[in-house]
């Protein structure tokens, strides 16, 4: 009888090493993701200042190509006839509505307005964790104008992509 109780106190101490070990690997996981974005808005020529990231080394392909589709249709459309937007609109939708949200208003990744640049300075920028591998960066161009960014990260590599992007102007 002692055995049983010894095996089974074996057992559940494995498990519970086992659990504790991955809440651990989660929880590292959701801080280096944390400071990775962090890093994408590192100024290369200033410490302690925050500069513009280029969106395209940042994101994956699938939420670049989703983003510049998008422009492409619904911001700046370059169609000769009513019924080709028509058609790009349903076959934009078709292509990702099972990936990402389809038919709400899209703002450019952190809500870059026109003029900005990569590597342009930013007032400030600050990132808190929602939950997994989703943030809340809010980005401070100065004048005024916030940004609040849901992003999601996937790991790549030893580091991280962003795969989502929700923005919102803060008002």
């Amino acid at each position: 009888m002692n055995n049983n109780i010894l095996f089974a106190a074996t057992i559940v101490a494995i498990l519970l090493a086992g659990c504790a070990g991955k809440a651990q690997k989660a929880n590292d996981e959701i801080s280096v993701g944390e400071e990775w974005l962090g890093l994408v808005f590192t100024c290369a020529d200033e410490e302690n200042a925050f500069c513009f990231p280029d969106e395209e080394k940042i994101c994956t392909e699938r939420y670049y190509d989703y983003y510049t589709e998008y422009m492409e249709i619904f911001e700046y459309p370059n169609f000769e006839t009513h019924e080709e937007q028509k058609a790009a609109e349903m076959g934009f939708q078709n292509k990702w509505k099972d990936i990402y949200p389809v038919g709400v208003k899209m703002w450019s990744p952190f809500g870059r307005g026109n003029g900005m640049e990569v590597g342009q300075k930013l007032k400030n920028v600050s990132i808190a964790h929602i939950e997994g591998l989703k943030y809340l960066v809010t980005v401070d161009y100065g004048d005024g104008l916030v940004f609040k960014n849901e992003v999601t990260l996937v790991p790549h590599e030893d580091a991280f992509l962003i795969d989502y992007f929700k923005t919102e102007l803060v008002e």
